[in-house]
């Protein structure tokens, strides 16, 4: 059986860089995310650089039963999951009961159920062979409450909580579990948020720094792993102010950026 790392949302931002720092450690890819453009794009640089086995999914995160389908694939395929990096992700900005149903609850299947799903199915594995490697990428916006962000705020919340207890739960074993929780990020995905001119500012990581930090933390098995120390600070405002100063600074900050009219709801996926 072939061993390979899994990324998901692996075509562009953290994802990728994910991806890149896997193939140059000579690890076989599984990657998955919509843009399947991009995807055989990427497949074709890394397999002329290296000689590892890339394959690539076309795959909709936000589908029911779509960790059962991919977990199926891999298997039929003969595929051993040795790490997970559950990455992909999207956000929602917009007055909770302005937005799109249809919008919120893509959100939360792709961040809570599918993520929660395919960690259930590869750990399985992992366990027989007590060994392997989980990451879930999550945020500092885990730590406190993200007004006209609600849902997103809260599933990054439920990623740090669970990964916390199951990397608890697996304390005994070979196999680690690690939450990566950055800040403000040089990706899309402020853009795809709403934010037309973010300020990518000395306060804000590359991508790249964001996923190296995050592949050392899973390699030691660090359970929480949050990159550059202000975003540490961020992390813990609410030990700083009250309850709702750090909410209401949440929600100055979601707002600075964005025009009045982008709070009917703005989403896309990163």
């Amino acid at each position: 059986m072939k061993e390979f790392c899994l990324v998901t949302g692996a075509s562009s931002g953290i994802g990728y860089e994910f991806a890149k720092i896997l193939i140059a450690h000579s690890y076989n890819l599984v990657l998955i995310d919509l843009n399947i453009k991009k995807l055989r794009e990427i497949k074709q640089n890394f397999e002329n650089q290296f000689n590892n086995e890339v394959i690539i999914m076309h795959k909709d995160l936000s589908n029911q039963e779509i960790a059962n389908e991919i977990y199926t694939e891999l298997e039929k395929s003969n595929i051993k999951i040795e790490i997970l990096i559950n990455n992909a992700g999207f956000g929602v900005f917009g007055f909770f009961e302005s937005l799109e149903w249809e919008k919120q609850y893509k959100l939360i299947q792709l961040s809570v159920i599918t993520t929660t799903h395919l960690t259930k199915l590869f750990l399985k594995n992992m366990i027989k062979q007590n060994s392997g490697k989980i990451l879930n990428v999550s945020s500092i916006a885990a730590f406190q409450p993200g007004p006209l962000m609600s849902i997103y705020y809260a599933t990054k919340a439920y990623l740090l909580s669970f990964t916390r207890a199951i990397a608890n739960e697996l304390r005994d074993t070979d196999i680690t579990v690690t939450v990566l929780c950055p800040g403000m990020t040089k990706t899309n995905f402020q853009y795809s948020t709403g934010n037309e001119q973010p300020s990518f500012g000395q306060l804000c990581c590359s991508a790249e720094r964001v996923a190296k930090y995050g592949f050392d933390a899973m390699i030691k098995g660090k359970t929480v792993a949050i990159p550059c120390y202000y975003n540490r600070i961020i992390a813990n405002i609410h030990r700083l102010l009250s309850f709702n100063q750090a909410t209401n600074l949440s929600r100055f900050l979601q707002e600075r950026n964005r025009k009045q009219k982008q709070l009917q709801g703005f989403t896309n996926q990163v």
